[in-house]
């Protein structure tokens, strides 16, 4: 059974913990929201003024951290703040103390703020609740719990089912330059868990699942490999295929590189890791495969059989199949021709040889 030490925590411990990397905010079922300004704002204010703050929750993993379980925007937002990197609201109130003392403080950044507040807001205490000897599965469930009064989507109901051996290898792929750097999706959808969603429509692909990619089907995927664990081989896949493809659509050409952002789109992602896969064990040059890769999703005009594929409903298992068969029978005919070619190629070269040694 867990236990709990419930200690108050001043502000000024708190941004000292960031400073110095003891307080860790990388739990597998962290979520990536990222608060506004004006909640930011808000907290200060909040803090300063002696307003209700939520306590906040870690895991002692006996390491000398700790993890934050909940709270990690208002752990961020004090250390941003503290640290100089946003002011206060200029509609934040003056600031009077018990000797009718009057503190103006709107628009102020941290280190401009009179020594009085800053010495108070220093010495503002968090409610902190600390949890140690517990499991992985308690604390899915203790995370669940706390954020109960805010709706999950459904990737984030996903990954919290998925435990933390599969999360490992997602957070582990999400932070690979490819994901990081070259597929096209929004930075708001990339704090909603796009990436890791396109991660598991992947492994869905690479494990052959002949499903699609609903949110049952995933989720069906999702408690199966938190038994039995994400395959190596399929693993050692996919990091193959990653590093593939970011050398195969590197470059600094910024036209080149908007040309690639039509391509690196979610509804294509699986399948082409599924044929970047083929195409390492066909030894296919990577030039070759992007020639071929760009050449495909250039010809697609609306109405193709792949496009409709990319209509409504690209979740569904027929769509997804669909994509998958169009593109591994393109590639294949892009394989064959290349044998063609390179037969071509060896009986020039062999009549040259020959008359030159006639010759």
């Amino acid at each position: 059974m867990f236990k709990v030490s419930v200690i108050p925590v001043s502000c000024l411990v708190t941004f000292k913990r960031v400073q110095n990397g003891n307080l860790r905010f990388d739990l597998e079922v962290q979520r990536r929201s990222v608060w506004t300004l004006e909640q930011k704002q808000d907290l200060i204010d909040s803090v300063i003024f002696g307003y209700p703050i939520p306590p906040l929750y870690f895991i002692d993993k006996k390491d000398e951290k700790y993890w934050v379980l909940d709270g990690q925007q208002r752990c961020r937002s004090v250390t941003e703040y503290m640290n100089n990197e946003f002011a206060l609201s200029d509609n934040i109130d003056d600031f009077i103390d018990e000797d009718n003392e009057i503190y103006q403080i709107k628009g102020l950044k941290y280190i401009a703020l009179p020594k009085a507040i800053q010495k108070l807001l220093d010495a503002k205490n968090f409610t902190t609740y600390t949890y140690s000897n517990i499991t992985p599965e308690e604390i899915e469930k203790m995370f669940k719990r706390l954020n109960s009064g805010t709706p999950f989507k459904k990737i984030e109901i996903v990954r919290i089912d998925a435990g933390s051996e599969v999360m490992k290898f997602l957070n582990k792929m999400s932070e690979a330059k490819f994901f990081k750097e070259q597929i096209n999706i929004s930075d708001k959808s990339r704090i909603r868990f796009m990436d890791q969603e396109i991660i598991l429509q992947i492994i869905s692909t690479m494990l052959n699942r002949q499903e699609g990619f609903s949110g049952k089907e995933i989720q069906n995927m999702v408690m199966e490999l938190r038994n039995s664990g994400i395959p190596k081989e399929t693993q050692k896949d996919i990091i193959e295929a990653t590093e593939f493809l970011d050398t195969c659509f590197d470059t600094d050409d910024e036209k080149v590189r908007k040309a690639h952002a039509k391509i690196l789109k979610k509804n294509h992602l699986s399948g082409l890791f599924y044929l970047a896969k083929l195409a390492r064990e066909k030894n296919i040059d990577i030039l070759d495969f992007h020639d071929w890769v760009m050449d495909f999703f250039t010809s697609q005009k609306s109405g193709s059989d792949y496009s409709n594929t990319c209509t409504a409903g690209t979740a569904t298992k027929e769509k997804v199949l669909k994509r998958i068969e169009i593109l591994e029978d393109n590639f294949n005919k892009f394989v064959s021709s290349l044998e063609i070619k390179s037969k071509a190629d060896f009986k020039d070269f062999a009549e040259a040889a020959k008359k030159e040694k006639v010759v």
